[in-house]
């Protein structure tokens, strides 16, 4: 890892950035074969292979595994090349959401916040992805965020914001990281610090994974590259090496 990041900052004193590698993380609580299927349909998820991934999904949802029926949920939803079927998303939520799951939580607080199966409601957009973020969602906890600093269901919150979309981006979701890239990198409820922008732009760059991902991931390339080019050699070798260092779910910055 270390000599992966190390490489990068030739890159940006150079003017250019190397390709992403993607990560993948899987980790999985399953009899062994069922593992090796659930990384499989995950793997072709991530790859935006989604007629794929459902048919490898389907049988796994219907054995019971919680990580299955979530991505079943999702592809519901109208990925490509799946039919869409909104009424079985909304089920699987909120079944999963009366177990208590996170996912479901915050699968039915983003149904409510973009009134998608549903009518829109922020008031309960806002409780269930409270639930979701309160049990160490990144998604709920990012979502939950930007409705603060909008002020979608609550008050305007700038810090309570701040804070939820930080430990988005602590816990792994690249959308959250290029959000701190840019607070810091502005001085947006953060003081300018462009060392942490820089950091938060490489890890996002760095560490995506998934389809969905890969357009802020080469946003956070792009603004990587322009930030360098107005920073010294040894503070961009700070940030590099502050992002080698970087490990998901690490205490926030607040």
């Amino acid at each position: 890892m270390s000599t992966h990041f190390a490489g990068i900052t030739a890159g940006l004193a150079a003017g250019r950035i190397i390709h992403p590698w993607l990560l993948v993380a899987t980790v999985v609580c399953a009899a062994p074969a069922a593992a090796d299927d659930l990384a499989d349909a995950e793997t072709a998820y991530r790859d935006g292979r989604y007629e794929t991934a459902f048919e490898l999904f389907k049988p796994l949802a219907d054995k019971g595994i919680v990580a299955a029926e979530v991505r079943l949920a999702e592809l519901y939803e109208g990925k490509e090349g799946v039919s869409p079927d909104i009424a079985k998303a909304l089920s699987i939520y909120r079944r999963l959401s009366d177990e208590g799951i996170a996912a479901g939580e915050r699968g039915l607080g983003l149904r409510y916040h973009y009134g998608v199966g549903v009518a829109k409601d922020l008031d309960l957009a806002v409780h269930w992805l409270s639930l979701a973020a309160a049990h160490g969602d990144a998604l709920g906890e990012l979502d939950l965020g930007t409705m603060y600093l909008r002020g979608e269901g609550v008050a305007v919150d700038p810090r309570q914001g701040l804070r939820w979309i930080n430990l988005a981006a602590d816990a792994g979701d690249t959308v959250a990281q290029y959000m701190m890239g840019r607070f810091c990198e502005r001085g947006q409820l953060l003081q300018e610090d462009k060392v942490q922008a820089l950091k938060w732009y490489l890890i996002a760059y760095h560490r995506t994974y998934g389809w969905d991902e890969k357009a802020y991931a080469a946003l956070a390339g792009r603004d990587a590259q322009f930030l360098s080019l107005r920073m010294s050699q040894s503070d961009i070798a700070r940030a590099t090496s502050l992002a080698a260092e970087w490990n998901p779910s690490s205490a926030g910055s607040l």
